[in-house]
């Protein structure tokens, strides 16, 4: 319950007996600062009785009055360990009232300030002046390895704040380009084998639609079975392995495949087709594609539906964290969620038919605008280099 719909509850009682309080105490005639100045104390703390906890504490600090009559007995209530849902509920409301720059936390359980970091250093960018913190809610993403299924710029709080300004219809755009990853140049592997990855992000009928692409070019003559790489991850549930007994299992039978011969699309696919996570709204496509005779580019892209922004109690997000983060006290009675395990979290879907087609433009040339032509050239001039056996492969992480 925010201020103005208290006020006009207290308004309501006092209407009735407000000309005879006002007659009695006030001869002048002056109108009172506050109509809550001619409630007697008992009227007030009845009022409250009424109330949920984070409306009263609200309540509380609408004027100077009511601060004095409920201030100690609500306010010790409001920040015991058993009311995260009310004392969010209460930053949430407060938020409301405040400058826009403010977002409620639910592990920190305060309102954080969201500031931009400003640099006239061509190689400094503006970015989250909050970005290295470490607080509760920054710790928990990163042990529940947001860096592995999103990326590692990517904050909730960043999120929170541009879906606000979004409701709030202001500029949203500079906190959405914080969101994104745009790599100003490709990776190179220890086998000389460039790699890139980019994360986009759009705003969709109230949710944020999510996108990353992977890109491997991989040398001519080698396949993906030949390099170090054993594992992309999609999500928490969804990882797609280059070597061992399940390699076969996710993966397009092309992984082993150089692209040097005439394909027969009966027996070569190119393409896995749109898949689908079944415990979170993740959609995700493997494909491989020529790259202009300097090899073979394997495209892994996956879109999320990360959800509203507005708490983290929002299935949409946290299904797409690892199991760390919903092991946290605050999860602790959350509909969806029944142990501390993956497997013990009930299935979350997407209010979109299709993340893939709500999002839109798909189909980019992923590996043309991502490789420079001159790394493209500089890896046709190389070896080519021998295929890895099971015994020489050694793990390696893929963003």
């Amino acid at each position: 319950m925010s201020f103005k719909r208290i006020i006009k509850l207290v308004q309501k009682l006092s209407s009735k007996n407000r000309r005879k309080d006002q007659s009695s105490t006030n001869p002048s005639g002056a109108t009172p600062l506050n109509i809550l100045e001619i409630l007697p104390p008992e009227l007030i703390i009845y009022i409250a009785q009424f109330l949920p906890l984070s409306s009263t504490v609200l309540f509380t600090l609408s004027c100077r009055t009511t601060y004095t009559i409920l201030e100690p007995r609500y306010w010790t209530s409001l920040r015991a360990k058993d009311q995260h849902s009310q004392h969010f509920d209460f930053l949430t409301q407060l938020s409301k009232e405040l400058p826009p720059d403010y977002v409620p936390c639910y592990h920190c359980r305060i309102l954080h300030l969201c500031t931009v970091r400003y640099t006239n250093l061509p190689r400094s960018p503006p970015r989250p002046l909050y970005l290295y913190d470490g607080t509760p809610c920054n710790l928990a993403e990163v042990q529940s390895q947001v860096s592995k299924y999103l990326h590692a710029n990517f904050q909730f709080r960043t999120f929170q704040m541009a879906m606000k300004r979004h409701r709030l219809r202001l500029n949203p755009e500079p906190w959405l380009e914080f969101l994104c990853f745009k790599p100003t140049r490709c990776r190179i592997s220890t086998q000389q084998v460039p790699s890139e990855f980019r994360a986009d992000v759009r705003m969709v009928n109230g949710s944020l639609l999510f996108r990353t692409t992977l890109v491997i070019l991989i040398p001519l003559g080698l396949t993906l079975r030949d390099l170090s790489l054993t594992s992309f991850h999609i999500c928490p549930h969804v990882c797609l392995r280059t070597h061992g007994a399940a390699a076969d299992l996710n993966l397009l039978e092309t992984a082993g495949c150089t692209m040097d011969h005439v394909h027969g699309l009966q027996w070569c696919v190119r393409n896995s087709g749109i898949a689908l996570c079944l415990a979170c709204p993740t959609e995700y496509e493997f494909r491989r594609e020529e790259c202009a005779g300097f090899g073979v580019a394997a495209v892994i892209t996956k879109w999320m539906d990360l959800g509203e922004g507005r708490t983290i109690l929002d299935p949409r997000w946290w299904s797409h964290l690892g199991e760390k983060y919903t092991a946290d006290v605050v999860f602790r009675e959350v509909d969806g969620i029944k142990g501390r395990r993956l497997i013990d979290r009930d299935p979350v879907q997407s209010t979109h038919a299709s993340i893939r087609a709500s999002f839109g433009n798909y189909r980019s040339s992923a590996y043309n605008s991502i490789l420079p032509l001159k790394v493209a050239q500089k890896l046709s001039q190389l070896p080519k280099l021998p295929a890895l056996r099971p015994k020489n492969l050694r793990r390696a992480d893929v963003v």
